[in-house]
């Protein structure tokens, strides 16, 4: 009986012990949680987590460390969290910088855009994106960064419409940094997008377009204003319109092709010594995988159209008749010889009366005063085109 008090007080502390085993015993950490340990040579808590496998099938491991076990536990649950959604943990070394030339150089060119396209893409990422969070990590951004992009651009005095194209650039190249695992999400999409305000176009008036015809249907190439006004084609559509464009039997025409200038790319592995890629000895255009071109001299060359796919329209007689006057007339000019080389010495189109080596620069009037201007007969060449950048020929006379 002696010995039953001692009896009761052991069992007690059994009992105490098996309830309360998990607050005495150190707790075993589950698979995929990790590990955590203490690094005596550096005073510092460690934290491990998986990271997959490399190409070669190692093991991929991603530390994590920190003065305490709490701040050290917290960063590897932030880090095993952030494996889990992306599939590895992101890349917060890469600037939006880096990421941009990544992505104009390597990912728009897989979706196969008009080079237009990627050049326009290049100005507004290297004018207002890149000076403004071009040093910023891609992962860090928030959607102040994103808004400081286009309060830039509308305080320099540009137009909501750019501030719009910036973001929805700035989107895109964000949407796919999250695809490819170096930023968490897209802070862009959290941004409402500038609106764009309405502008005056700058479109013909009913009398103005009828005297722009009148003026041209004096000149032999100014059937090219005609397509223009009653078709609807665009400046790079009629100097890039071809003789079998033209079904004069059926009353249709084409578009099937539009004039532009490409870019060049170096085609050497880099020993050329050229800094600039026009000038390299083997250079090629700088054209995406897949787009349908024609080459003809220098930088110009033949591309589909804006939509992508060839359109016809009705060849009306208002068209007719004056394209097969223009074609009697210069029947002995020439026409495309592109040769092996992807050069031409001269290319007759059907609209102007010029050669792609001298192809006038020609656009609606986009300013009132150009429309005035329109009105009193001035001749179509005297107006200057506000995107004329091509350099096809020496600049029209300034109004």
């Amino acid at each position: 009986m002696s010995d039953a008090p001692a009896n009761i007080a052991i069992a007690s502390a059994c009992v105490h012990l098996c309830v309360h085993r998990e607050d005495i015993m150190p707790k075993k950490r589950n698979h995929g949680d990790g590990a955590l340990y203490f690094l005596k040579s550096r005073k510092l808590w460690r934290g491990v987590a998986n990271a997959g496998f490399d190409a070669n099938g190692k093991r991929v491991q991603k530390y994590v460390h920190a003065k305490s076990q709490k701040e050290a536990r917290a960063k590897l649950e932030m880090l095993i969290a952030e494996i889990e959604e992306n599939g590895a943990p992101l890349d917060k070394s890469m600037t939006v910088e880096a990421w941009a030339k990544h992505w104009l150089d390597t990912i728009v060119p897989a979706s196969n855009p008009k080079p237009n396209t990627i050049k326009a893409y290049r100005s507004i990422v290297n004018n207002w994106i890149i000076p403004v969070i071009g040093r910023k990590r891609v992962a860090l951004l928030k959607p102040s960064d994103v808004r400081a992009v286009a309060l830039g651009i509308t305080d320099a005095g540009r137009s909501t419409g750019t501030a719009s194209k910036a973001h929805n650039v700035l989107s895109g190249m964000l949407e796919a940094a999250r695809l490819d695992g170096v930023a968490g999400r897209n802070v862009a999409r959290d941004v409402i997008a500038p609106t764009v305000l309405a502008n005056e176009r700058g479109a013909l008036t009913t009398d103005e377009a009828l005297a722009v015809l009148r003026v041209a249907a004096r000149r032999l190439d100014g059937t090219r204003w005609w397509y223009a006004i009653l078709a609807g084609m665009r400046q790079g559509e009629r100097l890039g319109a071809t003789l079998d464009a033209i079904d004069f039997d059926r009353g249709e025409f084409t578009v099937k092709w539009s004039l532009t200038e490409i870019g060049f790319k170096h085609g050497c592995d880099g020993d050329c010594g050229k800094t600039r890629a026009g000038a390299c000895p083997q250079r090629r255009y700088n054209v995406p995988p897949g787009l349908k071109h024609r080459a003809l001299q220098g930088r110009l060359a033949l591309v589909e159209p804006k939509s992508g796919k060839s359109r016809t329209f009705p060849l009306i007689a208002e068209l007719a008749e004056p394209t097969r006057r223009y074609l009697e007339a210069t029947a002995d000019r020439p026409t495309p010889t592109v040769s092996s080389g992807g050069t031409t010495t001269g290319r007759r189109s059907p609209l102007s009366r010029t050669t792609t080596n001298g192809a006038h620069s020609c656009a609606r009037p986009a300013s009132s005063r150009r429309r005035r201007l329109c009105a009193r007969r001035i001749a179509p060449q005297e107006l200057p085109s506000p995107r004329h950048r091509t350099g096809l020929a020496t600049p029209p006379r300034p109004c």
